[in-house]
């Protein structure tokens, strides 16, 4: 897909495209049980069983080597912003259910920006690439007047600390669904 948007671009079509960072992060590795994120020098979390329906998700997770090839994308400009495709399941549609049954779909939102800040502490772009892609870019592809600190826009801000470590745990989550 991503080559597909490469060329467009390339021959000048007005195309836009978006990446999710569980794609920059996992691989189809996860659905096996291993819970290492790929790009990043962070920790892996405890190993799961394989066919883990929370790892069921559409564009499904793909190879190491297709989230470094994503990653790459992102950094040369094929694709313009990075969307968390926030979609969190009730329990039952997950949980109790086999991989092939499982709906498609994770919890996105929570874990973007702790997800992308991994990915600027581990050098792959600037902590002011990271902010556009999830903010100004988004807002001006749909002509918004947010995601900037001009005078006069209206004051969506967004405070963090850049290096605060943060376990997932279900219960801290704020989402309904914990997948």
């Amino acid at each position: 897909g991503a080559d597909l948007v490469r060329r467009a671009k390339a021959e000048g079509l007005r195309v836009t495209a978006e990446v999710m960072p569980h794609h920059l992060l996992m691989s189809d590795t996860w659905i096996e049980g291993n819970r290492e994120l790929h790009n990043v020098n962070e920790p892996a979390g405890e190993r799961a069983s394989a066919g883990d329906p929370n790892t069921k998700v559409n564009p499904p997770l793909r190879t190491v080597d297709d989230t470094q090839q994503l990653l790459n994308a992102l950094r040369d400009g094929t694709f313009d912003l990075v969307s968390t495709d926030h979609a969190p399941h009730a329990a039952p549609e997950k949980q109790g259910s086999t991989f092939e049954a499982a709906a498609f779909g994770l919890s996105g939102l929570e874990f973007a920006l702790p997800s992308m800040l991994a990915l600027v502490r581990a050098g792959h772009f600037t902590l002011s690439n990271m902010i556009a892609w999830l903010s100004h870019v988004p807002a001006k592809l749909w002509g918004l007047p947010t995601g900037t600190l001009a005078p006069g826009s209206p004051a969506d801000v967004v405070v963090f600390d850049p290096n605060e470590r943060w376990v997932v745990a279900p219960e801290s989550l704020k989402t309904k669904s914990h997948n």
